[in-house]
């Protein structure tokens, strides 16, 4: 009887810290899970870190294919013309899924006037379930920053 008590509490404890630990390798760090504060820029409201990364905000619908806007402050003219990827991971089940792909469209016009230099480019994507998603630029194999949305 006490060879199965201790068997069972190892049992227990094994699955507990496996929880545990499963828990954290997937949301390793909760702020990474923020929602991305909105900002105004160019009479455009967008969500994600001024001056570094912005998406035209507004509401996303599961599954209903949008037009957004992406914004880059303070990035080399040469972005212009090379791939870009947005891929989007979901928080409750850590899926990763490339959403868009193409390539940065719009070259910055009047590089050193107004605001700090900024690219941007337009994409096309949809997220398939409801929840809160981490949307990664990733331009040329190298991630440019990331927004964190609310999907209805």
């Amino acid at each position: 009887m006490r060879n199965q008590l201790i068997a069972l509490t190892l049992v227990i404890t094994v699955f507990v810290t496996g929880i545990h630990y499963t828990e954290r390798s997937l949301n390793p760090d909760p702020s990474i899970w923020q929602m991305s504060p909105t900002f105004t820029m160019f009479n455009t409201t967008l969500r994600g870190n001024p001056e570094q990364i912005g998406v035209t905000a507004g509401a996303m619908e599961a599954g209903v294919s949008g037009q957004y806007q992406w914004y880059f402050w303070n990035q080399e003219q040469s972005l212009f013309g090379q791939p870009f990827q947005v891929m989007a991971t979901n928080r409750k089940s850590a899926k990763q899924h490339l959403v868009f792909e193409g390539n940065i469209a719009l070259p910055n016009r009047r590089p050193g006037m107004g605001p700090p230099r900024v690219i941007r480019t337009p994409s096309t994507f949809s997220l398939p379930t409801k929840g809160i998603w981490r949307l990664e630029a990733v331009v040329d194999g190298r991630k440019l920053g990331s927004v964190v949305v609310e999907v209805f």
